[in-house]
């Protein structure tokens, strides 16, 4: 019945990170932060709960090249990854050990194409929602559960290679 939350944070960061093998300070920097909040909103009847994390990424993938002509053409390319993750609950408490709830939650990340995380050649985005509804009560010495969800999942990958003059291993 009472307000409870908490909140995170997580930062790491290239310049607390020894070298990359030759002596290279690579670009790099990963935070995540987050944070929660639940009570009643009637007591002992209605009570609620949201939940928020998110992850963002910043990298720099080195390739290497050895050997002549190609030492030349080492370098790197940037990783972005983003990730949120949301949720939100209601709980209901009808009383004589009947009780409701509620819950949404959804995810999305993103991975981009740079040729750098495994050679990564597509944009990928995924995107989940989830609706949960759940009803338990008892009668007698029985306990029951009943619940219904949905879920809807997108992956909008696409491939960045179409069209581009520089592309890898077609001929």
């Amino acid at each position: 019945n009472t307000l409870h939350g908490e909140a995170f944070g997580f930062i790491r960061d290239h310049s607390f990170a020894a070298d990359a093998p030759g002596g290279h300070d690579y670009p790099f920097q990963r935070e995540q932060f987050g944070g929660s909040v639940g009570g009643a909103i009637i007591k002992n009847k209605l009570f609620f709960f949201a939940d928020g994390e998110r992850t963002k990424q910043d990298a720099f993938a080195a390739v290497s090249l050895a050997g002549t002509p190609f030492a030349s053409l080492s370098g790197g390319f940037s990783q972005p990854f983003r990730e949120s993750n949301l949720l939100g609950k209601i709980d209901y408490n009808f009383g004589n050990g009947a009780k409701a709830f509620y819950r949404y939650s959804y995810f999305a990340n993103s991975l981009y194409a740079t040729f750098g995380f495994g050679f990564q050649v597509y944009d990928n985005k995924d995107y989940s929602r989830t609706h949960v509804v759940g009803v338990d009560f008892t009668t007698g010495s029985y306990s029951h559960s009943i619940r219904y969800s949905f879920l809807k999942f997108q992956n909008q990958i696409k491939d960045v290679t179409s069209g581009n003059s520089a592309q890898i291993g077609r001929a």
